[in-house]
């Protein structure tokens, strides 16, 4: 393998399909202590700005949707203290999450793949990406070009509607108006 010598650049990584708590850890313990402690998850959501629909999650053993490492770590721990429930047993039940961070090896892999991704791509793909870019460049051009004419336009006709011809006349010149009735 290379020694790369620039620093890593850090690729998005797919978690895991499923995680479940595992088998040891009931969740429903966790909703059995924080109702004897007369808390509510409204309320922990409210003091722990952990969305409601994570707490739940967690109540009914199904971690899916957590975020992965420290954040786990941290929601588990803020829900604990909030529910009256011992944090390390939390942060027991949510470590699978939590030690889902990725391993250098991970991630130069991924870096790996991701360049021989660009390798892979034909000279005929970057030139149609190239051209959807100029096209994209000449549109936004013709529609300023339109919007000025337009402008333009719109003001030339506001002057000359701006001098209409004098009442009584008939605006053009040398042949009289309409004639006054006496009186």
């Amino acid at each position: 393998m290379e020694n790369f010598s620039y620093p890593i650049k850090l690729e998005p990584l797919s978690r895991p399909v499923k995680r479940r708590l595992p088998r040891t850890a009931q969740p429903l313990e966790l909703w059995e202590a924080r109702e004897r402690n007369g808390v509510s998850l409204k309320t922990i959501a409210d003091h722990t700005r952990i969305p409601l629909r994570h707490l739940e999650e967690l109540e009914r053993g199904d971690i899916d949707n957590w975020p992965a490492g420290v954040y786990a770590r941290s929601w588990a721990r803020d829900y604990a203290k909030e529910a009256g429930i011992d944090p390390d047993r939390v942060v027991a039940i949510v470590s699978p999450v939590a030690e889902v961070d990725p391993s250098i090896d991970e991630i130069r892999e991924v870096r790996e793949d991701a360049e021989l991704k660009r390798a892979d791509e034909s000279p005929l793909a970057a030139l149609v990406g190239l051209a959807r870019k100029f096209a994209a460049v000449i549109v936004v051009l013709v529609l300023l070009v339109l919007a000025a004419v337009f402008f333009w336009s719109s003001d030339s006709r506001a002057a000359n509607q701006a001098d209409p011809a004098p009442v009584g006349t008939t605006g053009v010149a040398g042949q009289p108006g309409p004639q006054q009735p006496p009186r």
